[in-house]
């Protein structure tokens, strides 16, 4: 009889420790749960804060493109004539292109000054350069060379131009849009009158236009020049 009732205290005790481990083993199961499920929430937002910082740096200047195409409008006005009627001939208006990198920054640009009610009346300049973008004292500024040629159909004459120096400094800069002042010096390097009647209906080689070249290539061959740059960034 003490044989067979051993064996089911024994059978009960061991039942009895088997369920007390399941409790054991259920009440640890839900706390290592939370645990690793509070980990992966900190880590999800741990790794959303990074993401979001990402996002967040994303238009400014520490993820934003290093290249990208420029293309802008340009008024300009230079310093040979400052007033009357003539300064009409260095105030122009056009286009330019530039293609933006780190560092460099070659452009073209086109610009036009009014014909005054007669198309012999025009001026315009084309030219081409390049600018080198730096920092001084964490200011962004630019230092360009260039060359161009201008037309001056009033006068009957055109010049070769030849730029050494050129300041720029940023007055806006978005995400979308760049915004510079540039301000610069051209040295006249060539030049010569264009004989035609359709410019100069006073014939060849007019007195006046050969005082004015006289006056452009040689009393005053620099002219300093303040353009203002309005463009939007094309990546």
């Amino acid at each position: 009889m003490s044989g067979h009732r051993t064996r089911p205290a024994r059978l009960v005790a061991v039942c009895s420790r088997v369920a007390l481990a399941g409790l054991g083993l259920g009440s640890s199961l839900p706390g290592s749960a939370r645990a690793d499920s509070t980990a992966n929430v900190d880590g999800a937002q741990g790794g959303g804060a990074e993401n979001g910082a990402r996002v967040y740096l994303a238009p400014g200047s520490a993820l934003r493109s290093q290249r990208f195409w420029w293309p802008s409008i340009v008024f300009e006005r230079a310093s040979t004539h400052l007033t009357g009627r003539r300064s009409i001939d260095e105030t122009r208006l056009g286009v330019a292109v530039a293609y933006r990198t780190a560092h460099l920054s070659p452009h073209l640009r086109a610009l036009l000054s009014p014909p005054l009610g007669a198309y012999q009346n025009f001026a315009g300049m084309a030219g081409a350069g390049l600018r080198v973008h730096f920092e001084l004292g964490g200011v962004p500024l630019s230092y360009g060379v260039g060359v161009s040629i201008e037309a001056r159909l009033r006068d009957s004459l055109w010049l070769a131009y030849a730029t050494p120096l050129e300041l720029g400094l940023p007055l806006y800069r978005g995400d979308s849009a760049e915004h510079y002042l540039f301000i610069g010096a051209r040295h006249s390097m060539a030049g010569s009158l264009i004989n035609s009647y359709l410019l100069d209906p006073n014939g060849y080689n007019n007195e006046q236009s050969l005082e004015e070249l006289a006056v452009l290539r040689e009393e005053h061959p620099w002219q300093v020049y303040v353009s203002f740059v309005f463009g939007r960034r094309v990546e």
